[in-house]
């Protein structure tokens, strides 16, 4: 039985699947990356893609600011395969404002569903 549990926890992290960031160009768990999509009619072209819904062809990068400073330099040119213009400042305020929504957005889902508390003495009466 013990055989099975781990062959099925490999194929889930095979499933899972690496890519390689493309500002520091290690290779990592696709759940450690950030996927941006590149659509070349919107505006910015590069959009955050937390949800891995989005169509066009993706990069991959670590949510830190060296990554994103060097893969604005150089690296998201270089793994689209065309010139392109990135500002590092304006991939993390995109992927920043992507993320606040996000949370907003799950937190007012569980609020919807009572699922969440808030304040000391709520918690501590949920506890």
């Amino acid at each position: 039985m013990h055989g099975d549990v781990v062959s099925v926890m490999e194929a889930d992290a095979m499933a899972e699947g690496q890519r390689t960031c493309v500002g520091c160009r290690s290779q990592d768990d696709t759940h450690v990356l950030v996927r941006f999509a590149y659509l070349p009619e919107h505006e910015p072209a590069l959009v955050p893609d937390l949800l891995g819904k989005l169509g066009g062809r993706g990069i991959w990068l670590h949510a830190r600011s060296a990554c994103l400073q060097k893969a604005a330099r150089g690296g998201i040119a270089r793994a689209l395969r065309r010139e392109l213009s990135v500002d590092g400042a304006q991939l993390s305020a995109g992927l920043q404002s992507q993320l606040t929504r996000r949370i907003q957005g799950l937190l007012l889902a569980a609020l919807r569903r009572r699922r969440a508390t808030v304040g000391c003495d709520a918690v501590c009466e949920a506890l």
